[in-house]
């Protein structure tokens, strides 16, 4: 395995354990629970050992366990102590800056031949060459631009929907999350296959759906925090 491809399978294994493997229920228990957070833990691990493709980069995961571990720890330990200055989306970038910081400075100490850790030999890379590689990255960019922009998203939207009038009767559970993922994985692919241009059917499409609910509402809180969401959700 080239030094490259190490730094983004380590990248695609933390982006994919810690966006699509953690459910908001998992995100909600580990903030009150060590078990909870070993088990998260656990699940970036495993996914960051598969995408390596070698058993024998287990020294390599072990790093990955304990650093994730502790930054989560930390990261719910200044969560609890609710610093008026620091909110849910200023808690969440700087969690996955410093998550990345901390695998950039593994990548580092491999390169630069420090401690004992090795480079392993890749099996995925050895067998698919460069569509491996491609597919760390497309794995990253969809983990990302789906998943971690949903709960971006959610945090950041949180402050509006605290003005939202109480009379609107609830939506399908998770409803609007999952409208929200997949109008993102239509906007992904349509870049990807090189048609862009249809990014404006998805649009176009929410807005004929989406048009019962501002003409129904005559509230303009609602109809604000809907185009806000959905703006936010392509930008």
């Amino acid at each position: 395995m080239s030094i490259a491809v190490l730094i983004l399978a380590l990248l695609a294994g933390h982006f994919f354990g810690d966006f699509i493997l953690q459910s908001d229920s998992l995100a909600e228990k580990k903030a009150k629970s060590i078990i909870w957070k070993m088990i998260h833990v656990i699940g970036v691990s495993l996914a960051t050992w598969i995408l390596l493709g070698s058993w024998s980069a287990w020294p390599i995961v072990t790093v990955v366990f304990v650093l994730h571990l502790l930054v989560d720890s930390i990261k719910c330990c200044i969560a609890q102590k609710k610093l008026s200055y620091l909110n849910d989306t200023i808690l969440f970038i700087g969690d996955q800056i410093i998550h990345i910081g901390a695998i950039i400075l593994l990548w580092l100490s491999i390169k630069g031949g420090w401690g004992y850790m090795t480079l392993p030999v890749n099996y995925w890379a050895k067998a698919y060459g460069l569509a491996y590689s491609k597919s760390l990255v497309l794995i990253s960019g969809f983990a990302v631009g789906i998943y971690g922009v949903s709960v971006l998203l959610k945090s950041q939207m949180s402050s509006f929907a605290m003005h939202l009038p109480k009379k609107n009767p609830p939506g399908i559970p998770d409803g609007g999350r999952t409208i929200g993922i997949l109008e993102r994985v239509f906007v992904l692919l349509f870049v990807l296959v090189g048609k862009p241009e249809a990014v404006g059917f998805v649009i176009a499409a929410k807005s004929v759906f989406r048009i019962g609910d501002l003409t129904k509402h005559t509230d303009r809180k609602f109809a604000e925090y809907i185009m806000i969401g959905t703006l936010r959700s392509f930008a």
